[in-house]
């Protein structure tokens, strides 16, 4: 562990352009750990005390959905992880784990309080921040989903008209106590059931009209 440098923060493109006053600030908040791959920072759950900039190398971010383990992100350079917790004190979303060899600056929720005290400049830039990722990530996050479960089309994201005409098709004919609907070809009338005789001059009833299958 060591104090971070100014010069990082001034490479690192999640600083770079900020106010030589609130790097300074920063560089006195954070410091800086290494961790090899495979090293787990945090798991999905826990209560969270710190966040981290990814100085090198990159961070895996997953989530268990259903009992199964997904990848939804991976941080790298310039990138702040874990900073909602910071913020709200919510249990982590999910678990963060070193995808490589890397180098992170850590601020605690410790330091973070004592410099939302003193209304630092460097805290209120955090906080908006903060709000910007979350927003970014839950669209990014929205969207990896649907992509996961086929819910997407070429262009981007389907309407929600579209995404119930998949669903639907994907549930296949929709059975009935006597078995499956009749199926007929796009704007062609289906035969009446067998044993239906319509009445002279009546229509034949279309599909959704009744439920029978040949033979009964």
């Amino acid at each position: 562990m060591k104090q971070a440098n100014l010069d990082q923060l001034r490479a690192n493109p999640a600083t770079a352009k900020w106010p030589e006053p609130d790097l300074k600030a920063l560089a006195s908040a954070i410091v800086i750990e290494h961790y090899q791959q495979g090293t787990v920072l945090c798991r999905q759950g826990r209560p969270g005390a710190c966040c981290w900039l990814v100085l090198d190398g990159q961070l895996e971010v997953a989530r268990a959905v259903a009992g199964h383990r997904m990848e939804v992100a991976r941080a790298g350079v310039g990138e702040w992880v874990g900073q909602l917790s910071l913020i709200d004190g919510a249990p982590r979303a999910a678990t963060v784990v070193a995808a490589t060899d890397i180098e992170v600056a850590v601020m605690t929720r410790d330091i973070f309080e004592q410099l939302l005290a003193s209304q630092a400049p460097v805290a209120l830039r955090f906080q908006r921040h903060v709000a910007m990722t979350a927003t970014s990530n839950l669209r990014a996050a929205g969207e990896h989903l649907a992509k996961v479960h086929g819910l997407v089309d070429q262009h981007g994201l389907l309407s929600p008209a579209d995404l119930y005409t998949v669903r639907k098709r994907r549930a296949g004919p929709k059975p009935t106590h006597h078995g499956i609907r009749w199926a007929a070809p796009p704007h062609v009338e289906a035969p009446p059931h067998p044993d239906h005789q319509p009445a002279q001059g009546h229509l034949h009833p279309r599909p959704h009209d009744h439920t029978g299958t040949r033979g009964h």
